[in-house]
């Protein structure tokens, strides 16, 4: 960035000392010339004041050879008063052109009421000779810009309609759901298009499909009926507009923990729960084997198996109990006496039977805690202990209650 020479009026000058030859005129013009100061070897100071503030960004002053201040301050004020120094000048040697750069911000620059030279120490006792004393500002003042930070709002204006419909009610903007347009979602400038979209261009590669077996004693997988598990070890992001791929695997994700739950988050917010997903095989295991699109049901993880059950099925002992023991089916069959201990009622997320006569074998036999608790856990491993007994309240052993017990079901005219 280039100065631009400012033109100083010889009468804005002032100083506290005796000016022995020459005057103010001799050293604001570009013509050759000096003024001669006696200073006495006492201190002294020449002082400019501009009609308006300037973006002052360098000042030159030059002496005599022989007759030069050696110590000295440059100093500028934005008021005219207060000072702030620019430079600090100790044991001067040339006499050339004394060069002092101000630095100014791009935005916001400083303007300067005035400027000055505090002389303390001189070559030459009595008298003190300067030849030139110019200022300088940006060659290109565009180059710098002004915030205004001073705002006044009138409160009143947010309850006029004037001011809400253009700024608000008529300009926002509401979305049911992420990448699907939903009838009744407000305008799209291009078309009836998702209001919030949050696209990932990407291929997420895994390296094993666990499907997570009850009587698999070595992963502890939780067992769900016709679901399994996919692991995923490495993201390829594709840059669709340069084609560049950048590989992101779990070892990246794994040095700290904000590491680790940013690759959780990714694939959370990749794969929502009851989203579609395709699966390819890459190996040379027949592809006929996966459904065309596959549905996405948990995406946090492995669901870990903390404990497993063996129910009671024994003659007239059994408990009734339901999940995580097999599969009972009783799609659309009622059955009027649920709370007996037959084995044909079926059960509607049941406990156990209530009924005096059975009794469940909840103890240490058929409570079975896994040999090896998930990394997760692992601190209460060693603090769970064993799973003796239900609680009193849901234990299928409990008498039953002295009041009958009604049951309804929903969308159906009977009751129990």
């Amino acid at each position: 960035m280039g100065f631009q020479q400012l033109t100083l009026n010889a009468n804005n000058f002032s100083h506290n000392s005796t000016i022995s030859s020459g005057d103010f005129d001799d050293i604001a013009v570009t013509s050759p010339g000096k003024i001669i100061f006696s200073n006495s070897d006492t201190d002294f100071a020449i002082t400019h004041t501009f009609d308006s503030p300037q973006i002052l960004t360098k000042l030159v002053i030059n002496f005599t050879s022989d007759h030069k201040a050696t110590h000295y301050l440059v100093q500028a004020s934005t008021d005219g008063i207060n000072y702030i120094t620019i430079s600090t000048v100790s044991g001067l040697a040339s006499s050339s052109d004394q060069e002092y750069l101000i630095t100014q911000p791009l935005v916001n620059p400083i303007k300067y009421k005035s400027f000055r030279f505090s002389f303390t120490q001189f070559q030459n006792s009595s008298t003190t000779e300067v030849e030139s004393i110019t200022a300088f500002i940006p060659d290109n003042l565009q180059d710098y810009r002004y915030k205004d930070y001073n705002v006044e709002f009138d409160d009143s204006l947010i309850d006029m309609a004037s001011w809400k419909n253009s700024r608000y009610n008529g300009s926002k903007l509401t979305g049911t759901r992420i990448n699907f347009y939903t009838e009744g979602d407000g305008p799209y400038p291009f078309g009836l298009k998702p209001i919030i979209e949050n696209k990932v261009c990407a291929l997420f590669v895994g390296s094993s499909i666990l499907t997570g077996d009850a009587d698999n004693t070595g992963d502890h997988l939780t067992e769900i009926k016709n679901h399994s598990y996919v692991t995923i070890d490495t993201i390829l992001l594709i840059n669709v507009e340069t084609n560049k791929v950048e590989k992101i695997s779990h070892e990246q994700f794994n040095e700290t923990e904000e590491k680790k739950t940013s690759f959780r988050r990714f694939i959370h917010e990749s794969f929502p729960e009851g989203s579609k997903i395709v699966t390819k095989i890459i190996n040379n295991i027949d592809s006929k084997l996966l459904k065309e699109s596959h549905r996405v049901k948990f995406n946090q993880g492995l669901l870990m198996k903390l404990y497993s059950y063996t129910a009671n099925t024994g003659s007239n002992q059994d408990d009734g109990v339901f999940g995580g023991y097999g599969v009972r089916e009783s799609k659309g069959n009622l059955t009027q006496n649920v709370a007996s201990g037959s084995s044909s009622g079926g059960g509607l997320f049941s406990f156990g039977s209530s009924h005096i006569n059975s009794r469940s074998i909840f103890n240490a036999t058929s409570i079975k805690t896994v040999d090896e608790f998930p990394s997760e856990l692992s601190f209460y491993s060693t603090n769970i202990g064993s799973i003796n007994s239900l609680l009193p309240l849901t234990a299928s052993n409990t008498p039953p209650p002295t009041e009958p017990l009604v049951y309804y079901f929903p969308n159906q005219n009977s009751k129990l």
